[in-house]
């Protein structure tokens, strides 16, 4: 009995169908990476300089600042790096899945395969065989032609002259082409339904990223401006022009600083130079002058301590 020929394969068709969308899936999945990557040395970056930041140094009005500001970015960066990994995942789309039906532009942009469902509605002839207008109905088909392949592969082995068994493997030949072609339609379809979900899912995601980058920018710079705004540091910031000065210290005053500046100092008004710091409101950068009564020192001098003429 002769064996029927096997069908021909139909990778070539389909690899020569698949690359564009593969490709451009194999995009958005590259964009992430790196998105993770860059995330990743941010958070490096941060981790491995903490300890140079000298946290010791900071204010305690703003420790609210740094504590909040470092929660922000590990938070937003968190968010940033979980929205990158739900694109990295496989996306798996079956035939059941895609259905044609008419989407608005809300589903097309930002849910599933939407848009391929939206293109097999409105156009089915660009992406079905001839004859097919619905998945259902091409589902239906592949079927059937795989019945009659294989009623036709016994016939074929079955016929009892030459003449029949040409007839029945024509027959066979020409169903086994139809339906590699159905194949490959549903292949490419699938394709589209797969890269759709991909572009979907990097729209969604993006904007979490986007949000949590944010979030993250926000965080870090709170977070630095904390550690590295110090009292001697806004008072420098606002630096006057430096001169010389006479500080007439309060009470409180007199008895905080005749320790450092001397008993006999803290008595009399103190001759020293105006580093920086507001003339009028203050508080103060002076660096009191070297004499028979005072040491020279230099102190931030507030209005509860003295004021300066």
């Amino acid at each position: 009995m002769t064996q029927p020929p096997k069908p021909q394969s139909d990778d070539k068709a389909l690899a020569e169908a698949t690359p564009a969308w593969a490709a451009a899936v194999d995009t958005y999945r590259s964009t992430i990476r790196w998105v993770v990557v860059a995330f990743a040395a941010i958070a490096a970056l941060m981790a491995g300089t903490a300890p140079l930041t000298g946290l010791g140094d900071v204010n305690d009005d703003r420790v609210w600042m740094v504590a909040v500001g470092a929660g922000a970015g590990v938070l937003g960066a968190l968010a940033a790096v979980l929205a990158a990994v739900r694109v990295l995942q496989p996306v798996a789309v079956y035939p059941a899945m895609v259905k044609a039906a008419k989407r608005n532009w809300f589903k097309r942009t930002w849910v599933g395969s939407s848009r391929i469902e939206d293109e097999l509605a409105r156009r089915p002839e660009q992406y079905l065989p001839v004859g097919i207008i619905t998945m259902d109905d091409l589902a239906d088909g592949i079927a059937n032609l795989r019945a009659s392949c294989a009623q036709l592969a016994e016939a074929v082995g079955a016929a009892p002259d030459q003449d029949r068994r040409a007839h029945a493997q024509q027959a066979l030949d020409d169903a086994r082409d139809v339906l590699a072609q159905y194949r490959v339609a549903r292949r490419q379809i699938l394709g589209l339904a797969r890269f759709e979900r991909a572009r979907t899912m990097f729209n969604r995601m993006l904007v979490i990223m986007s949000a949590g980058a944010l979030v993250a920018a926000i965080g870090i710079a709170s977070t630095l401006y904390g550690i590295n705004t110090t009292e001697d540091e806004s008072v420098t910031a606002r630096s006057a022009t430096p001169r010389t000065v006479t500080v007439i210290l309060t009470s409180e005053g007199a008895s905080s600083l005749a320790a450092s500046l001397g008993a006999s100092c803290v008595k009399s008004p103190v001759a020293a130079t105006l580093l920086g710091g507001d003339e009028t409101a203050g508080p103060w950068d002076i660096l009191v002058t070297d004499t028979d009564e005072c040491s020279l020192t230099r102190l931030v001098l507030t209005p509860v301590l003295g004021t300066i003429s």
